[in-house]
């Protein structure tokens, strides 16, 4: 559209570029909505400043988001895959994702000094994300450390003791490496990394949990879909909806609600299953 002059852009070409970048450009619709954002928000300051008489892009046609549905791994599934991590040089980022309910980059991002040993508790603080500044990897990108994006995100979380175990176990195995190494050791003080201290691809993390799904025949879920088993599994434990959003880092128990509404349903329904068989009602 940028051959349109201002004046003359309608909303009928603003349908047909997102017709354009959702059938030819293969961009998805939530892809598309970010474009439509910043181009409503560009044409609002022209209609301020008196270039146009109306913002074109309110009265667009936007594609529609399929809500992902997620899948999630079963309390046995959940098991089977930790007991097999106990045993995989990324085991620990696999059971720290599952035991907390953490992101990926939430996972990466961890260092040794947000644990508070005495208290038993962890904090997360920050994530780590792509980059393009740099070309440190073979695909062009690299990996910074950086704050999480909302308050809420930023949590302190309580240890399982078993975690809190690894973490220390953990922490001795970085000891050895940054040891031997001497002065080639990066301490970055990170729970999960490379073994000279640097930060750990998350791609490289992908692709080991992948494989772990394929040697265990589990089904194949994204890794963010062991958030949702976490908070699956806590629902079914009965630990309180609110607890369940805190812990996510949700910013508020609504989102948290409408994310795991089918789970909740599923256990209101169980209820009314059981006043059938056990009360005749």
């Amino acid at each position: 559209i940028g051959k349109v002059k201002l004046t003359e852009l309608t909303t009928f070409e603003i349908n047909r570029f997102y017709s354009y970048l959702l059938n030819e450009k293969q961009l998805s619709p939530k892809t598309i909505r970010y474009v439509h954002n910043v181009l409503r928000i560009a044409l609002k300051h022209a209609e301020q400043d008196r270039l146009i008489d109306r913002n074109v892009c309110d009265y667009a046609k936007l594609p529609k988001i399929n809500r992902y549905k997620s899948e999630v791994l079963t309390i046995d599934e959940i098991n089977l895959l930790i007991e097999h991590c106990k045993h995989h040089r990324y085991g620990l980022e696999i059971i720290l994702a599952i035991t907390l309910g953490l992101r990926r980059g939430e996972v990466l991002g961890l260092k040794f000094s947000d644990c508070n040993f005495e208290k038993h508790t962890i904090h997360i603080q920050r994530q780590v994300t792509t980059s393009k500044d740099r070309t440190e990897n073979s695909d062009g990108s690299s990996y910074d450390l950086k704050i999480l994006k909302t308050e809420n995100s930023d949590r302190i979380l309580y240890m399982p003791s078993t975690l809190e175990k690894m973490i220390l176990f953990r922490r001795q195995q970085v000891q050895n490496h940054q040891h031997s190494l001497q002065g080639r050791y990066n301490n970055n003080d990170l729970i999960c990394c490379k073994d000279n201290g640097d930060i750990l691809s998350p791609q490289t993390l992908y692709h080991s949990f992948k494989q772990m799904l394929k040697e265990l025949d589990l089904p194949d879920i994204r890794f963010h879909d062991l958030r949702h088993s976490y908070a699956t599994a806590m629902l079914d434990s009965d630990v309180p909806l609110k607890v369940i959003s805190q812990n996510l880092g949700h910013s508020s128990i609504g989102i948290t609600g409408d994310i795991y509404a089918d789970s909740i349903i599923k256990k209101k329904e169980s209820a009314d299953i059981a006043d059938n068989i056990f009360f005749n009602e």
